[in-house]
């Protein structure tokens, strides 16, 4: 329990690394972020190309995306609300449950003042998947030195740099005011994959070309249903047009043809003209086939399944899903639970913990079955004596039962019963 003098103490801290925030951004008049201050600011020099088609993809470009936004939002969330716990290793091999320290109210409540858990650890898993990391500032009471709160800074504010002595810094740039300076024991960082750590990239920045195409293909379906949806046409008169004439007789089909409001009703021309269409029929125009490549392509960057992007083109049955399901569980979110974990063990337990302590993000409710494969392995689970009920009751959010578990330990015994 922080008690006012404490928590003044805090809130004054707070309010003056609050200074480290980003500015808004306006959008241009394509809808793209400024190059500046956007997603590029000192990025290695190949990041500044651009995408086959001429498109620049940033981050809040491609969360424009469907697919990227509900693939990136899904991931995040996913992890954000799995409960991570800190645990003491025993001399057995095993673990406990480590209630009574506040690095367990930090991590598994409210990292800061600001945030949920939940929030937070979203916050920096769209990071991750963003930007290719995510960066932390960890607050130390000033009084007694243990960790207070965990703000999230935007790693695009921030510049990696090597020290002579070949340690990391961290440079935040300041809103309206000097950088500020954070050493790698004042930072909690996660890594996506890269080969070098100076220089994290993206998986939007290797994607730009597949991404660029989506977002062009998304900007012209657009463009034509804005139109009308109609295709190009011709028209050919049968006699001889002046200039005005001809300028007269476009300008009435165009302003006829052009606008959504306009489709549908029915054109009167007096004169002798035919019209044909010119282009491709409106239901070619909408690009379904490209449209549904582009959430694949989103789908491999993500490493997700395409069904839970709802792509049509990869639709399976429910026993498929049931695997691709776990697939998504173990080659997506695994490995950047797991690498939170392990910087968690780096960044924020101290030396001396490191080898007693340790924080785990409890992932089994997400190989949660239906109630009946649920109830079929709980009762295996039970019958071959490595689980017993109250353990059961608690993987159900419901207390514990002594009861149970005596009457448990005479059940599948030859020749006993329950009462036993």
């Amino acid at each position: 329990v922080v008690d006012a003098a404490a928590r003044g103490r805090l809130m004054g801290l707070f309010s003056r690394l609050s200074t480290v925030t980003s500015p808004g951004r306006r959008a241009g008049a394509e809808g793209e972020w400024p190059l500046g201050d956007a997603f590029y600011a000192s990025r290695s020099p190949w990041e500044l190309q651009l995408a086959a088609n001429g498109m620049r993809v940033s981050p809040h470009l491609a969360m424009t995306l469907s697919a990227v936004y509900s693939g990136v939002t899904m991931i995040a969330q996913d992890i954000g609300t799995l409960p991570p716990h800190l645990f003491r290793r025993q001399a057995d091999g095993g673990k406990t449950r480590e209630r009574r320290r506040g690095l367990e109210r930090l991590v598994r409540w409210q990292p800061n003042p600001w945030q949920t858990a939940t929030e937070y650890w979203s916050t920096n898993v769209g990071h991750v998947l963003l930007r290719g990391w995510s960066l932390s500032e960890i607050v130390t009471d000033p009084l007694t030195g243990e960790m207070a709160a965990l703000i999230p800074r935007n790693p695009d504010r921030c510049e990696i740099e090597r020290l002579p002595n070949g340690r990391i810094r961290y440079k935040l740039r300041e809103s309206g005011g000097p950088a500020r300076y954070l050493t790698s024991e004042e930072v909690f960082v996660v890594r996506d994959f890269c080969a070098d750590p100076l220089t994290p990239v993206s998986r939007i920045a290797y994607g730009m070309h597949s991404l660029g195409m989506a977002l062009t293909t998304e900007k012209y379906v657009g463009h034509v249903f804005r139109t009308g949806a109609s295709a190009a046409m011709i028209a050919t008169h049968k006699e001889e047009m002046d200039e005005q004439e001809e300028s007269n007789l476009h300008a009435s089909i165009t302003r006829y043809m052009s606008g959504a409001q306009n489709a549908g009703g029915v054109l009167v021309i007096d004169e002798d003209v035919s019209i044909e269409k010119l282009g491709i029929e409106p239901e070619k125009l909408q690009m379904m086939a490209a449209r549904q490549f582009g959430i694949a392509e989103v789908a491999r960057w993500l490493k997700i399944p395409g069904h839970k992007l709802e792509s049509a083109a990869l639709t399976q049955a429910y026993a498929a899903r049931e695997a691709a399901n776990l697939e998504y569980i173990i080659g997506c979110l695994r490995p950047i639970v797991i690498s939170v974990e392990q910087a968690m063990q780096r960044d924020i337990m101290l030396p001396e913990e490191q080898e007693d302590y340790f924080i785990e993000f409890l992932m089994d409710a997400l190989f949660r079955g239906d109630m009946k494969t649920r109830a079929d392995y709980y009762e295996r689970a039970i019958r071959s004596r490595w689980m017993r009920p109250s353990e059961v009751r608690a993987l159900e959010n419901m207390n514990p039962d002594e009861d149970l578990d005596r009457l448990s330990e005479g059940d599948f015994r030859p020749g006993a019963t329950s009462a036993a």
